[in-house]
């Protein structure tokens, strides 16, 4: 965790006033009292339904070595003589402290963003960068203003790159991240509908995504364009540093993708620099295939040889995370097959997903398990109709969880067996009944429907 001196934090986030910090120094950062821990600077953080100020009591008592507080609050907390930084926003202050210290730290930062795949592709390329390099990067998906930050603040003197997620779901956020993380290298996996309440359309997505591009440009960063996507293609021919990839023969990093018949997993022949290697990625799936050329890329970028990343894609095996996860195999006791990838869902990630269950090597039946999802704005009812559609063309049988879901299902006029579940209890009970041995499910929906409670209920569990 990162460690600042008082004349550090005073030149980091220019406070507008200070008490008692003349011989301050400090072991750490953190926003939360629950997990702080003593000599660690608190920064009061405030949101919609919470207020770090008033848990600034609790960080003294707990140890904090310093405060960071909002300035309007000053004489109206009881702080005693606790060493403080006064300032107009805690947040922008989490930010400025978060880029005076990757600044001192002086190594190459990768900045993943893009609409679908990001974690997947930060962890892979994580991993294969592992294999030369002492790699740091963003656990799970700590994606925002706050998470960017945390992570960057464990950074240490022993690593040599990091890799940082980093995700938007309003206009200004990819940049705004981007002052903040000044990544040297960097990829946008993809241009798809996300969050288009706010967004509005692709055009947007897109304006947003690529201003990690426009960073990029502007700081002679080297940027990682993915060739396969019609709205990022063009950025190859804007940009100055490039490393393109994808399935085109045009690409730095070309590639070639087959499946094993058994398992789906991917098999992919990578090229770059003159070499060649084939690799077999732990992890079924068209999407898992795509998000394993990007981190290929981001290596490249880095300076390693095909066969380096090939070796280093082989050992990587995906997190089954807290019960969700991002496409990964299960079985139930009765011999039940889930694909689990119920992390989250776009539009592009549930068409991914649907082709990889269509794909998935079965005897049996094959089962869409859909939830809703979110933040798709007057998009919502078009883009429901359109998943569940495409789910009947490649699923047996549907069941839909969530009111855009259930409406959408009410569309299909008998095309597909289909079903609806008001809650995940429910939704379970309806697998329990329909599906047997042999039977294929993928669960997927957005975060907040929590569908890993269908699959603890149906107590399915590792792989295959």
């Amino acid at each position: 965790m990162a460690h600042f001196t008082a004349e550090e934090l005073i030149a980091a986030i220019r406070p507008e006033a200070t008490e008692n910090v003349s011989s301050l120094a400090v072991s750490g950062v953190s926003t939360d009292t629950r997990t702080l821990q003593r000599g660690e600077l608190f920064v009061a953080l405030s949101g919609e339904r919470f207020d770090g100020h008033d848990y600034a009591r609790l960080a003294i008592e707990r140890g904090a070595a310093a405060l960071v507080l909002d300035v309007s609050r000053r004489g109206w907390l009881d702080i005693g003589d606790t060493p403080t930084l006064w300032v107009r926003s805690t947040l922008d202050a989490l930010g400025m402290l978060a880029r005076y210290h990757r600044r001192r730290c002086g190594i190459p930062v990768v900045a993943v963003a893009g609409s679908v795949g990001k974690t997947t592709t930060k962890d892979m390329a994580a991993h294969v960068l592992a294999s030369c390099y002492s790699v740091h990067r963003t656990p799970g998906n700590w994606n925002n203003a706050v998470g960017v930050p945390l992570t960057l603040f464990h950074v240490a003197a022993h690593h040599t790159v990091a890799v940082v997620e980093i995700g938007t779901n309003h206009p200004g956020e990819i940049a705004a991240l981007c002052r903040i993380a000044e990544p040297t290298h960097g990829i946008v996996t993809a241009i798809a509908e996300e969050h288009l309440e706010f967004f509005g359309d692709l055009d947007g997505v897109e304006r947003e995504e690529t201003a990690l591009f426009e960073w990029l440009q502007a700081a002679d960063g080297v940027t990682c364009v993915n060739l396969d996507d019609e709205r990022l293609r063009r950025y190859a021919a804007m940009l100055g540093r490039v490393v393109t990839f994808g399935t085109s023969a045009k690409a730095d990093v070309r590639a070639s993708v087959r499946f094993e018949s058994t398992t789906l997993f991917p098999l992919i022949t990578i090229e770059t620099g003159g070499r060649r290697a084939e690799t077999r990625v732990h992890q079924p799936g068209f999407a898992a295939a795509r998000c394993a050329i990007a981190a290929a890329a981001v290596a490249a970028s880095l300076g390693m040889d095909a066969p380096a990343i090939a070796d280093a894609l082989a050992s990587y095996r995906p997190d089954a995370g807290r019960g969700y996860a991002r496409m990964i195999v299960q079985r139930t006791g009765d011999g039940i097959v889930i694909l689990n990838d119920c992390y989250n869902a776009n539009p592009a990630s549930m068409r991914s997903a649907l082709d990889t269950l269509a794909a998935y090597p079965t005897a049996g039946r094959r089962i869409a398990l859909l939830g809703d999802m979110r933040e798709l704005g007057e998009a919502t009812e078009a883009e429901h109709r359109a998943i569940v559609g495409y789910a009947a063309q490649r699923a047996d049988a549907i069941i839909a969880v969530g009111e855009a879901m259930e409406r959408a299902l009410a569309t299909l006029d008998g095309r597909v067996t289909a079903y609806s579940a008001p809650s995940t209890a429910d939704a379970a009970v309806l697998v329990r009944r329909i599906a047997s041995s042999g039977d294929v499910v993928l669960v997927k929906g957005s975060r907040s429907l929590q569908l890993e409670d269908v699959i603890a209920r149906l107590g399915a569990h590792g792989e295959p």
